[in-house]
């Protein structure tokens, strides 16, 4: 770190033109503001005067002048070389939610019908057969 010449070892600072986190840490231990030390491109004068001229708008499309050449098609397709990669097979959590088994039905205990859970379901009342099955699985 070499803060007379702006410099870092991890090349942020010559880079970029604003101290890395290790020349704020060491500019902190000398109780110097980092701010001090950003590059004069970052200033408000130098924004000024890069976009001091106007830009002027451009006419719409209508206003364009014709130019007679062909038509620009896009690049044709071609195919990578080698075999092309095979799906990956998903982990048991990877998709988010729980993997369930094939052939096997699975039924409400709070209303006792087949298609959703306890926790999705929107009956009122339990059913007496699955508050007995309900009771079996604890």
């Amino acid at each position: 770190m070499n803060v007379a010449n702006r410099t870092c070892a991890c090349g942020f600072w010559e880079l970029v033109g604003i101290p890395c986190r290790h020349a704020v840490a060491t500019l902190g231990y000398r109780h110097k503001n980092p701010e001090q030390f950003v590059d004069e491109c970052y200033s408000r004068k130098s924004y000024e005067l890069c976009y001091e001229n106007a830009i002027s708008a451009i006419n719409g499309k209508e206003m364009w002048t014709e130019v007679e050449s062909e038509e620009i098609l896009p690049p044709n397709y071609k195919s990578g070389l080698g075999r092309p990669k095979k799906p990956r097979i998903r982990e048991f959590d990877e998709n988010g939610g729980r993997m369930r088994r094939p052939g096997v039905t699975y039924r409400c205990t709070k209303c006792d019908k087949i298609s959703h859970n306890k926790r999705k379901c929107k009956s009122d009342v339990q059913h007496p057969e699955a508050a007995k099955r309900q009771v079996n699985l604890n």
